[in-house]
């Protein structure tokens, strides 16, 4: 983007000439024009258009109007840096209003820290408590002021956006219908029913407002226009940030730098956390099977022969050597059966999640069953079981109304499924029966072995950048015993019914389990349920101790590992892959800085790699690996393009560590590994990853205090040693995959 003087004479006469090129123009072909050609015109002409709207969000949250300001600039300079990963651009308006939310959210914490922090060490300050006290009168309009837009961020798309263009924006019918691309009937019946939605939705909160005290606070709050130099010193850091400038208070406020980089943290946070489900959800990334959300009007869930009788809730046990750290708001319980139970109520939650994780995977299978522990995950979701028939994935997406999901990790295979809280007995129910045992034939395994077959040749062959990375992670963390991450396909096809049948007798049982639930719940009550549904079912046997994986072949081919690489789909890629310190590792504390950095410069290479991120490592979905990947540039050869990937990592390893680098990675890792108090709030936009984090961090002993303390003890010498034993390049491997000039 050009930078300009914007309190100029001169600056505002330009644009004056350029509001006639910008002002007809929708935000796709604004976002368009800032980035293809840094048009400072077009950033300026969706400040003005959406400006507004923003302001209202922060005010409504935020009190302070220094907060508000730093939240406003904050929440386009975010703009700035994520304008191109923004799919649907002609949803610009509901893309604010979301990160805009989140901003003010972020202000508002920290500023509740930071005066907690103040209060603490004013011990013989004495406050007037009249001086500070809401009236009577104002508290509804306050607390109504506080609740909406987390509520309408909580609408679904379709009506969210005629609320936030019509009512935020005092867009006419009209011209939300030619934004947003459908009939003005239709934005009509839409915005009539998200009104409803909305206010209903308060309602829930304890709030009674009208649809006409909803309509008139939002408008009366957007209606305010943005100060002329505030407008101004967002536009001018936008520039120098457009320009190449870095976030920092040279160019924005320190508030407002500080609010940006917490964002653009947390938003890569979220889509590390959420990669895994999306690489499943396309049935290509991951050894599993996800559905869609779906509508659903499902048939009731297995009768449970035992329903009659006096649960059975165990004690948490005593705390002992190896047992999980306390953690604020977690309930731990245990059956008598053996079955370790996880709860985090989060309130306000709109959905509850429940993960049942099982400790076995993949380095489980037998000799030559490379794959058994995928094909049980796809059989175990989708056979009869209960009340419920045999079904197929589209049938298992339609007939779930948050979404359903397994997947098999090395050593822990998850299920797991997203609903509304009136649907959890059902879901319980579902969840024992296939505990107890589903009911697998020939048919079932039939069904799904050509599924399987296909997922993993999508893995290795069908993808480049799937190809690369999982041929660059098979090198540097081989399977045990011969096998292959998802399995062999010459294996899957030799996997019988009863090898099904005897693992999941054996060792699918609730000894090996740990159900884990997060949501907008009560705790004694879901114990009790979980207890009437699984307390009868047989305790089953150990599993059995799993295989260490083999020894890493450390080296760079020119070539594809497979003879159907060069035929994938998707630009070539190269993918440098490193084996990843274990979390108990000395090493593991200034790893996880060093990831932060490479996480973080990742744009610098180019493409989006499979995460959406060129740098892939998922602390506890597949926590072994580290793997970096480029798509070959025109020309590029591929000993340039590992060239290229290996000067990425020794250039974003080598600084020194930064002043409040240790504090900002525990703050962004907080929600994965438990590094810091994570606010209801934003825990209860992801119930799923707050259920899934709980478990896995129990299953590698991960102790959170213990880790975030080694954090806050990294010193220069630390990064320096773990950026020489780590990201070695005699320590890595590399693959191949899509058609390239193997010349050089």
């Amino acid at each position: 983007m050009a930078s300009g003087d914007h309190g100029s004479i001169a600056g505002m006469i330009g644009r004056l000439f350029e509001a006639g090129t910008t002002a007809g123009l929708g935000d796709g072909a604004l976002l368009e024009r800032f980035l293809a050609r840094g048009d400072d015109s077009a950033f300026e002409a969706i400040l003005r258009r959406h400006g507004p709207m923003v302001l209202g969000v922060c005010r409504r949250i935020l009190d302070d109007p220094d907060e508000v300001a730093d939240a406003f600039q904050a929440t386009f300079l975010v703009l700035v840096k994520k304008a191109r990963s923004i799919r649907d651009r002609e949803a610009l308006a509901t893309w604010l209003h979301g990160v805009a939310r989140r901003v003010a959210v972020r202000a508002r914490v920290d500023s509740r820290r930071r005066l907690a922090r103040e209060r603490s060490g004013a011990e013989g300050l004495i406050v007037d408590p009249e001086s500070k006290a809401p009236r009577a009168d104002r508290l509804e309009l306050q607390e109504l002021r506080s609740a909406i837009d987390g509520e309408l961020e909580r609408l679904p798309a379709r009506y969210r956006g005629p609320v936030i263009l019509c009512d935020l924006e005092g867009w006419t019918h009209e011209q939300a219908a030619a934004q947003l691309g459908c009939p003005v009937g239709t934005v009509k019946s839409r915005l009539s029913r998200g009104r409803e939605q909305l206010r209903a939705r308060l309602v829930r909160r304890g709030l009674a407002p009208s649809a006409a005290l909803i309509a008139a606070t939002l408008a009366a709050d957007s209606a305010q226009a943005v100060p002329v130099e505030l407008a101004n010193l967002t536009l001018a850091a936008a520039s120098r940030i457009a320009g190449g400038g870095a976030v920092s208070a040279g160019a924005s406020s320190a508030g407002a730098a500080r609010l940006t980089k917490g964002v653009l943290r947390s938003m890569l946070m979220i889509k590390l956390q959420l990669a895994s489900a999306v690489l499943a959800a396309a049935a290509i990334a991951t050894t599993g099977v996800r559905a869609l959300v779906g509508p659903a009007s499902p048939p009731s869930g297995p009768k449970n022969p035992v329903a009659a009788a006096r649960p059975q809730v165990a004690p948490a046990p005593a705390a002992r050597p190896d047992a999980p750290p306390a953690e604020r708001g977690v309930v731990r319980s245990q059956l008598s059966n053996g079955l370790k139970i996880v709860l985090r109520p989060i309130k306000g939650s709109p959905n509850t999640a429940m993960v049942v994780v099982y400790a076995i995977g993949g380095d489980h299978d037998p000799q030559g069953l490379s794959g058994l522990g995928h094909t049980i995950e796809h059989v175990y979701l989708t056979s009869a079981a209960g009340d419920r028939k045999a079904r197929t994935t589209e049938e298992l997406s339609r007939g779930n109304s948050g979404g359903a999901n397994g997947q098999t990790g090395d050593r822990y295979t998850v299920f797991s499924a997203r609903f509304p809280l009136e649907d959890l007995d059902r879901e319980l129910a579902d969840a024992a029966a296939r505990m107890a045992g589903p009911r697998v034939t020939e048919d079932d395994l039939e069904r799904e072995r050509p599924r399987l077959i296909q997922e993993v040749q999508n893995m290795f062959d069908n993808f480049a950048a799937l190809a690369a990375m999982n041929n660059a992670r098979e090198l540097v963390r081989p399977s045990p015993a011969g096998g292959r991450h998802g399995g062999r396909p010459e294996q899957l096809r030799a996997i019988g019914l009863r090898d099904i049948q005897a693992r999941l007798n054996h060792y699918y049982k609730p000894r090996n389990a740990t159900i884990a639930l997060a949501g907008d719940f009560d705790p004694p009550t879901v114990l009790k349920a979980i207890a009437r549904h699984f307390d009868a079912i047989p305790s089953g046997e150990a599993v059995p101790a799993p295989q260490n994986p083999g020894t890493p072949r450390f080296f760079v081919p020119v070539r594809p590992r497979t003879g159907k690489a060069d035929e994938a789909q998707g630009e070539p890629t190269a993918c440098l892959a490193y084996p990843a310190p274990a979390p108990d590792s000395p090493q593991y504390p200034a790893f996880l800085i060093l990831i932060m950095r490479l996480w973080a410069a990742g744009d610098r290479l180019g493409g989006s790699g499979v995460t959406g991120s060129p740098v892939y490592f998922t602390p506890l979905d597949d926590g072994a690996v580290v793997a970096i990947s480029a798509s070959l540039k025109g020309g590029e050869t591929p000993v340039r393009a590992f060239a290229r990937i290996e000067k990425f990592v020794a250039d974003t390893i080598e600084p020194k560590l930064e002043h409040g680098e240790a504090a900002a990675v525990k703050e962004q890792l907080s929600m994965i590994l438990g590094l810091g108090e994570v606010p209801d709030e934003l825990l209860g936009r992801n119930p799923y990853g707050v259920a899934f984090s709980l478990v896995r961090r129990d299953q590698i002993g991960l102790d959170p205090a213990r880790l975030a303390r080694a954090i806050d003890a990294v010193t220069d010498a630390d990064l320096h040693r773990v950026a020489a034993e780590v990201f070695a390049p005699t320590r890595h491997a590399g693959a191949l995959a899509g058609a390239f000039d193997d010349g050089r």
